[in-house]
């Protein structure tokens, strides 16, 4: 990839601060929050530094063991050595209002990390400042940073299966994390801002699921919004929404005027048919862990893509017209596990919630399955623009 000259051509903070790296020491580091402990891929003990480098970042395990068991924490310290401020000129200023994530270094560092290794991880802001051509170890600075809130469910009550406090491995966010800076400044930021998304539903599934379904649905529309305009042609995705008047334009004014009319309108057309091509084109692999019962399984090759159609259906209903989330798609998984510790991928049988009721072939998935087939095809998709 060949780095434009001008680093506000990305939206994306950390898009810049990798390919624009700092001359003169100049740097942050952040530290971010999650209800897990994390290990370097050596296993370091802690005494020796543990950390990680991918690229210009690099990142430390703060030893955190001694927290309770799934309690939020500080997790990780994210160090990188950034070159450019906020702009101020009024060009680049107008491109970063269009354009850019809304996010800093180190909530994109988190979101990123969120989608690669699953966890719910959220960016508390700088500790320590490297200065330009000061101390090379910097000082540190808690100016703004503000330990965030993991508000959990107030019933007793799953809707995530329990992840358990095994130490998770920072050499699995390779070889994608060390890829990052060679995506192009669009990709990276279309990449970042559905990162965030996921990120966010994973950090407010439990408290609040009707509003992560929300975040999984948009994490996986920005890339596909992305993904048709960069890739498929506009007649194309005009024909399949509407064949009648593609036929009638051609009978008009020919194939001139129908790609005139389909370029205009590409970026409008069929948001649901959009999410469905990309899932398609990006298939994800089903879950690694699931139940025996075939009744409390999604078959996967037959029924995954309409599954997300009625998904999509669901969360329009919720924007457009404010028709809730079926009850039982809320409720999460519970308790209910089998006897290889497995929780069931869907709802079965008939479900009532007060005056309401819904029969299985109404409720696609649960939430976590849905996140799954989400994470896959964004992480195959990020996959493809590091090639």
């Amino acid at each position: 990839m060949t780095i434009p000259p001008n680093p506000w051509d990305s939206g994306s903070a950390l898009w810049r601060d990798w390919n624009y790296p700092s001359v003169d020491g100049r740097g942050t580091e952040h530290l971010l929050w999650c209800d897990r402990e994390f290990k370097d891929s050596r296993n370091t003990a802690s005494w020796d530094g543990p950390s990680q480098t991918f690229g210009p970042l690099t990142l430390f395990p703060t030893g955190t063991g001694t927290y309770q068991e799934g309690s939020l924490r500080p997790s990780l310290a994210a160090k990188i050595m950034n070159e450019f401020t906020e702009p101020f000129d009024s060009d680049n200023a107008r491109r970063h209002a269009q354009h850019g994530t809304g996010l800093t270094t180190g909530d994109e560092i988190s979101a990123l990390i969120a989608l690669l290794l699953d966890v719910r991880i959220r960016n508390g802001g700088p500790v320590r400042i490297f200065p330009p051509g000061g101390n090379a170890a910097g000082f540190p600075w808690y100016g703004h940073h503000a330990p965030p809130v993991l508000v959990e469910s107030p019933v007793h009550a799953r809707i995530f299966p329990p992840k358990g406090d095994r130490e998770i491995d920072l050499g699995d966010c390779d070889p994608m994390l060390s890829s990052f800076g060679e995506l192009s400044p669009v990709a990276a930021t279309v990449l970042v801002k559905a990162a965030r998304h996921y990120s966010e539903g994973l950090w407010l599934g439990e408290a609040d699921p009707e509003q992560a379904w929300l975040q999984f649905v948009t994490a996986i529309e920005v890339v596909a919004v992305h993904h048709q305009t960069e890739s498929i042609e506009p007649v194309d995705v005009f024909r399949a929404a509407y064949p009648g008047a593609a036929k009638k334009i051609m009978a008009v004014g020919g194939e001139d005027l129908l790609e005139g009319v389909a370029k205009d309108f590409k970026r409008l057309l069929s948001a649901g048919r959009r999410v469905q091509t990309f899932m398609e084109t990006f298939y994800p692999n089903p879950p690694e862990s699931r139940p025996v019962d075939t009744a409390a399984r999604v078959d996967w090759d037959l029924e995954l893509l309409d599954h997300v159609k009625k998904v999509y259906g669901l969360r329009s209903s919720l924007l457009h017209s404010g028709t809730p989330f079926p009850a039982p798609l809320l409720v999460g998984i519970g308790s209910d596990f089998d006897d290889d510790g497995c929780v069931p991928e869907r709802p079965d049988g008939i479900w009532s919630d007060g005056n309401s009721e819904w029969d299985a072939a109404d409720l696609p998935m649960h939430i976590h399955v849905f996140a799954h087939a989400v994470r896959g095809a964004l992480l195959n998709w990020w996959k493809s623009e590091a090639q």
